[in-house]
């Protein structure tokens, strides 16, 4: 989205999750209006996670394969976070859909 740095689709693009770091002082005529909640919050950081993929993964996957399976991988994470894991455990990433595209096409499609 525009407002992704790009260092954080770096890091996306190496398998990295990536959560950014705010915070805020919630004053009382606040505090039972979350929408408001956002308003004022100051950045502190980023945290980068990776979430080691399981050792079994990647021959599960080729077993898979060679018997005509067909696979996708469905995650809510950021599309180059996506590739990156699936390169890592062996699968082709040339289609890759975000949710937002998803929700545009049909069912038959």
């Amino acid at each position: 989205s525009s407002d992704v740095c790009s260092s954080d689709l770096d890091l996306s693009a190496t398998g990295l999750r990536n959560l950014g770091l705010a915070k805020r002082v919630l004053v009382p005529e606040v505090l039972d209006d979350r929408e408001r909640w956002a308003e004022k919050m100051i950045f502190i950081g980023m945290v980068s996670l990776k979430d080691p993929v399981r050792l079994y993964v990647q021959d599960s996957i080729k077993k898979l394969q060679r018997a005509g399976i067909k696979l996708y991988m469905i995650s809510g994470d950021h599309a180059l976070t996506v590739r990156s894991i699936a390169k890592e455990i062996g699968l082709t990433t040339d289609d890759v859909l975000t949710g937002e595209q998803l929700r545009t096409i049909s069912d038959g499609e």
